[in-house]
């Protein structure tokens, strides 16, 4: 019987985590998407990663810090890497590091 209740309560664990980190990821991709937008460049592979987890203090307790990185292309041939920074579920950082290429030069 305690076995069976330790096996349910492991595995009701693990759906909520699985529930978690799968709305994070989709925040984290939103994100990134609005913050490519914002940039004028393109989102690739339409996706982000899990870069890094850890756990912080903030002012509500405990929460999950995580790190995801996703990557764009300002000209359609090359890939950049840029990064979505979510504590608990808000937005702390959105790091597009793109600076337009220089125009023509003077003739």
């Amino acid at each position: 019987m305690a076995f069976s209740i330790a096996v349910f309560v492991l595995a009701s664990a693990g759906v909520v985590w699985w529930f978690s980190a799968t709305e994070a990821r989709e925040r984290a991709r939103a994100h990134a998407q609005a913050a490519c937008a914002r940039a004028g460049v393109q989102l690739l592979d339409a996706t982000v990663m899990l870069r890094r987890l850890r756990v912080r203090r903030a002012a509500e307790g405990l929460v999950l810090e995580r790190r995801y990185a996703f990557e764009f292309s300002p000209d359609g041939v090359h890939r950049v890497q840029g990064h979505i920074d979510l504590r608990g579920r808000e937005l702390v950082s959105a790091t597009v590091p793109f600076s337009a290429p220089p125009g023509p030069g003077p003739t």
